[in-house]
């Protein structure tokens, strides 16, 4: 009698997981669910799962090497910095993601935070309730169309936010150290290609959209915010950890950042007397850039079909890794 194959999941936040759970229910597998980040929980209810289904829990080596049935880790987030690939692949484990399916969400979430930063939306409506419907109640709102935006990273994601923000700035910026020339299209759009200093140095609007990595660690911290023009705007939809974010306070104290908006922190979530959080030239939204009536359901979706397909044909849908020796 063949073996019932069995998902755990682990975390998934607010996100609705029925789809996904109702999908590997229809192919015969049995599913737990834990809702927790916790190691020893995860690793004591996973001892015969052939699936993790991973949402934001750190899956280190020893957690790999704890759960000896376990096939494949199934992520719910385009993003794989909280797995250890290596030691996957080692130990024959696939680990997938949910590729490009928030693509267009978090390049207009990105677009919506450059116009709120821009325009001081967050501090006149600041103002307005705490009763001050005056012009000087927040700084001077940007000539947009005026200004330049740098767009630090241009894969799928600064791609697409790049060639949002071409009709309303009056320059994009783009750097990515893999990339050695735009696309006629891009270049025809306004889209300039620069060095990381020039995409600095010249940015009055930043934004991140780099993947999280041993390179990227800090990629902007307090010698590259010192670059950035006095008063510029930074963005990040990526990853917390590119950014110091003591460095990032320090800067916005001293005036030197004019604002910061950020969709993604160190630590989420925050502590309740987070300084970045309650900085009034500061947005915070909570990781949600992915997100829309669109996504909410995908996301899921694309997690449970990874899982089902490896065991259906041998390979997963979107691999991150390539085990060897597979188990």
């Amino acid at each position: 009698m063949a073996h019932t194959p069995i998902a755990v999941y682990t975390d998934y936040d607010e996100l609705d997981i029925a789809p996904g759970i109702a999908m590997l229910e229809e192919h015969g597998w049995d599913v737990r669910v834990l809702g927790t980040r916790d190691h020893q929980v995860i690793i004591e209810a996973a001892q015969d799962a052939t699936a993790l289904m991973v949402g934001y829990a750190t899956v280190d080596a020893a957690m790999i090497d704890a759960l000896p049935q376990v096939q494949i880790l199934s992520l719910l987030s385009m993003g794989f910095d909280n797995v250890d690939l290596e030691h996957a692949a080692r130990r024959g484990v696939w680990v997938t993601n949910v590729p490009g399916a928030a693509t267009r969400e978090v390049a207009e979430h990105t677009l919506a935070l450059a116009l709120n930063l821009g325009r001081r939306v967050h501090r006149f409506h600041a103002g307005v309730r705490r009763g001050e419907w005056r012009l000087n109640a927040a700084p001077t709102p940007m000539n947009l169309a005026g200004t330049t935006c740098s767009v630090i990273g241009f894969g799928r994601i600064g791609r697409e936010f790049a060639r949002l923000a071409a009709p309303v700035f009056r320059e994009v910026l783009v750097f990515d150290p893999f990339v050695d020339a735009l696309s006629p299209d891009d270049e025809a759009r306004g889209i300039r290609l620069v060095g990381f200093e020039e995409a600095l140095r010249g940015g009055e609007i930043v934004s991140l959209h780099m993947p999280l990595t041993p390179e990227t660690d800090k990629l902007l911290a307090a010698d590259q915010l010192a670059l950035l023009p006095h008063g510029a705007q930074l963005i990040n939809v990526s990853r917390g950890e590119l950014l110091d974010e003591p460095a990032l306070l320090r800067a916005l104290d001293s005036g030197q950042l004019g604002g910061a908006a950020l969709d993604v922190l160190t630590v989420e979530p925050p502590s309740q007397d987070s300084s970045l959080v309650h900085h009034e030239n500061v947005i915070v939204t909570p990781h949600i850039g992915f997100l829309s009536e669109r996504t909410a359901l995908e996301y899921p979706l694309v997690q449970a079909c990874n899982a089902i397909a490896l065991l259906e044909t041998g390979r997963p849908l979107n691999p991150v890794n390539e085990p060897h020796p597979p188990r």
